[in-house]
């Protein structure tokens, strides 16, 4: 006889087996073997031969304990001390199966036991073991494992189908459903570049916020996006940890970000990024990360001219640009700011707060995320305070190297300083010694030893003598010389000087020893210079350069060249011009073209060896003075130093080394000043 799955005891009756007639009631239990099996058992005791039928009740566990699963009836004939059943009919009580829904699953966890009721023909529950129901796979083994005993594996996410069987009664196909492994609010990490601005290499420095978008990593399917700030407080590079806030799917691989210049996901997009995610516990794992920065160009806005000592620096400013030319909008902290040329003359901070510090120029750049602009000239102008205009009718000025003061000729219409020679400190601007003169004193020579000023004084045609050191009058020469247009001394011989008289009275170049002339006449010329020593001199004929020698007891004009010369300066074996030309005189040859615009001064160019550097003072029609630097080794032109208006016309540019220059204006109906600039460049 076959028993029942669920069965694990029964109880056999043999009908009217006794020797009196009665039952004889046999007892077995089922072996824990699951598989099929036929035992033998033994009734224990005499029957009679005439046995035919037998009953039996089948128990859900051992020693007939539990619920009645079942009950059979059979025919038996005795065979030999064996009783053959026959004719049997097995009627199990379990008449349905129902799954019990396992609810969602969850790819990756650990295996589940499944559940399904057993009930009889009234509807009423069948309690059977767990190892009486047989399970099977119908549909989903990619998803899902299952053991006969109902042991669930979720494997991956979908869904499957299953079945259970209870005494041959199967259930209706169950749908499970697998859900997708996720990790509860994971977290990640971003690590922010450095904005100390210490390097120019860092790609995206410019953000202060990021949207993280981790693809497809909801359980759904869906996005799950991560919005975060980095923190202000810190500008050296650093790793930030977030949160994601909320579970995401396991197997996320991907993630895509971009990158704000403000904080709040605000402001202008400056970058985007793309890497892969791998989930490690609680954490995901970024890695193959590819940046990619929106700022294609970087350019300098051009500042306006500074000026030294300003009240304050100048914030310098920078446009970024993607690559379509469009603005890309960065906060002035994501600049990286280097000075390239010209450190001496000017300071940037980080944060592109440019200080002037000397006249001159410097170069700059600006770095953003990588990206460098090209260089940008700033120029900076001397400060305005090192200007100095001394309202004083001057008609001539001369510089000292030995005191280092500038002296001057004034007018009758000076006031307590007419009709004298002053000496007038550069560096303040001060008049300090006073001398007495004559009347209209005119062209004034200094020795190179300090010692004398010669002056001429048109009024009485003499050449008069101040001794510098002692602030006297000396001896004045009556030597009837009219309109006087250029006076030199004689280099190492301070009691001997050189007159050029205008043209008007005859040009005459003579050269005087305490007042007695020595024999010759010089070319003339409208200005004279002396080559470094007392033997040769230079003048200038307009078209033409002449040249001149001297011995103790005469002057000879020795040579003309037809040159575009006006005004001299002679330094260091060249002589400079009011045209702006560079002359070698011994070669007779142009050495180079100085580009000194607008309007042209007489006597307006200066040379300052102590300080290397070539002047020129020249004006526009607004009689906005300039003055124009040029570096005396390599005559590369240095900033132009503006006065602003000054009326009339410029004359007698004069160096006062130190990087200063004086001159005086003139003009009909102008009041005359002397202009004192310093620290030019």
């Amino acid at each position: 006889m076959t028993g029942l799955a669920s069965a694990q005891s029964a109880t056999v009756i043999l009908q009217h087996a006794a020797a009196n007639g009665g039952d004889v009631q046999v007892k077995v239990d089922r072996a824990a073997d699951p598989a099929a099996y036929t035992a033998t058992y033994s009734v224990g005791h005499a029957i009679l031969t005439s046995v035919t039928s037998l009953t039996a009740t089948f128990y859900s566990l051992p020693a007939e304990a539990g619920i009645v699963v079942g009950t059979a009836t059979a025919t038996v004939n005795v065979n030999n001390g064996s009783l053959d059943l026959a004719t049997v009919n097995v009627v199990a009580t379990v008449k349905s199966v129902v799954v019990i829904d396992p609810g969602h699953l969850v790819a990756g966890t650990g295996p589940v036991q499944l559940l399904a009721s057993a009930k009889d023909a009234n509807g009423a529950a069948v309690a059977v073991t767990p190892g009486s129901i047989k399970w099977a796979l119908a549909s989903g083994a990619n998803s899902l494992t299952l053991s006969a005993d109902g042991i669930a594996t979720p494997v991956a996410a979908g869904t499957a189908a299953v079945t259970a069987t209870v005494d041959g009664i199967q259930s209706a196909q169950a749908l499970v459903t697998i859900d997708p492994a996720t990790i509860s609010s994971p977290v990640f990490q971003i690590t922010w570049p450095d904005r100390t601005r210490t390097s120019l290499a860092h790609n995206l420095s410019s953000a202060l916020s990021a949207s993280v978008t981790f693809n497809n990593a909801d359980s759904s399917g869906a996005d799950v996006v991560v919005k975060v700030d980095r923190d202000p407080t810190k500008l050296a590079s650093y790793t930030g940890t977030y949160s994601v806030g909320r579970a995401v799917l396991k197997d996320v691989s991907s993630l895509t970000a971009t990158f704000y210049a403000q904080a709040g996901q605000q402001g202008a997009a400056v970058g985007t990024a793309t890497a892969t995610v791998a989930a490690n516990q609680s954490n995901l794992d970024i890695a193959s990360i590819v940046l990619v920065g929106k700022i294609s160009t970087v350019a300098v806005v051009a500042p306006p001219t500074l000026t030294v000592g300003q009240a304050s620096g100048m914030q310098l400013e920078a446009a970024t640009k993607d690559a379509s030319n469009a603005t890309v909008a960065v906060s002035a902290g994501s600049f990286k700011w280097n000075v390239v040329t010209g450190g001496d003359n000017l300071t940037v901070t980080a944060d592109g707060i440019a200080t002037p510090i000397n006249a001159g120029m410097a170069t700059v750049t600006a770095t953003v995320d990588g990206i460098t602009s090209a260089a940008q000239t700033v120029t900076i102008q001397p400060a305005a305070g090192n200007q100095t205009a001394i309202q004083l009718p001057v008609n001539d000025i001369a510089f000292d190297s030995v005191s280092g003061k500038i002296w001057a000729t004034v007018q009758s219409t000076g006031g307590i300083y007419a009709n004298s020679v002053v000496a007038i400190d550069p560096a303040t601007g001060a008049i300090g010694t006073k001398i007495n003169m004559g009347a209209e004193p005119n062209r004034l020579a200094i020795t190179d030893d300090g010692q004398f000023a010669y002056v001429s004084v048109p009024q009485d045609g003499s050449i008069r003598r101040a001794n510098l050191t002692t602030a006297t009058v000396g001896p004045t020469f009556a030597d009837n010389i009219g309109g006087v247009i250029d006076l030199e001394s004689v280099p190492g011989q301070p009691h001997a000087y050189v007159a050029v008289t205008d043209p008007l009275f005859g040009v005459n170049t003579s050269v005087w020893d305490d007042g007695v002339r020595r024999q010759g006449t010089g070319a003339g010329g409208y200005a004279i210079k002396f080559a470094g020593n007392s033997s040769l001199m230079y003048g200038d004929g307009h078209n033409s350069l002449f040249a001149d020698t001297l011995n103790a007891t005469a002057i000879t004009w020795t040579e003309q060249t037809a040159l575009d010369v006006a005004g001299l300066v002679w330094s260091k074996g060249l002589l400079y011009t009011d045209p702006g030309t560079v002359i070698d005189p011994v070669n007779k040859t142009l050495v180079q073209t100085l580009p000194a615009t607008d309007f042209l001064v007489d006597r307006g160019v200066a040379v300052s060896e102590s300080d290397n550097r070539i002047y020129y003072v020249t004006w526009d029609s607004s009689h906005n003075k300039r003055i124009l630097t040029f570096d005396q080794t390599t005559y590369a032109e240095k900033p132009v130093y503006d006065t602003g208006a000054i009326p009339g016309g410029a004359l007698d540019l004069t160096a006062c080394g130190n990087h200063t220059v004086a001159f005086y204006n003139f003009g009909s109906g102008v009041t005359r000043e002397l202009i004192i600039v310093r620290n030019l460049p």
